[in-house]
């Protein structure tokens, strides 16, 4: 009989700005250990694993994504080699904008507070009447 893989409950969940949780369990009908891998892309992200007893409830953090939409796709193949089954989706991942705040403190001076809900490193120049006072920094870690 030949090797039929099934992956079921393949769920992608993000929970910050950069990383996202992959879940899934994978049967196969005739018991043959599986191994699988994860690609984010189209490239290794994680690559094949150990053939393991079935069934597997696969649960994999994804660090280091892209802004935007992230394609991963679960690859699994069985003992026997010749069996490859696959499931893929996409995560999106969003970034919000970091905030400034601009006070008085004088008449001659001001004070700016810059934050990011993701806590992303940020860069700023100031300028004064459209002329460059401040050039850009190096980035910067949230809260400045």
């Amino acid at each position: 009989m030949a090797d039929i893989i099934t992956i079921t409950n393949f769920n992608l969940t993000s929970s910050t700005h950069d990383i996202a949780t992959l879940s899934a369990e994978v049967t196969n009908t005739t018991g043959n250990k599986c191994g699988y891998r994860i690609l984010v892309g189209g490239v290794i992200f994680k690559d094949w694993s150990e053939f393991s007893d079935v069934p597997m409830v696969l649960s994999c953090t994804l660090d280091k994504l892209s802004i935007g939409n992230n394609t991963v796709s679960l690859e699994v193949r069985s003992s026997d080699g010749t069996t490859v089954g696959n499931s893929s989706g996409i995560v999106i991942l969003n970034n919000v904008a970091p905030t400034i705040t601009i006070s008085e403190s004088d008449n001659y001076h001001i004070k700016a507070s810059i934050g990011d809900a993701d806590n992303d490193s940020v860069s700023y120049k100031v300028t004064l009447n459209n002329k460059e006072i401040q050039p850009w920094p190096e980035l910067k870690s949230t809260p400045c």
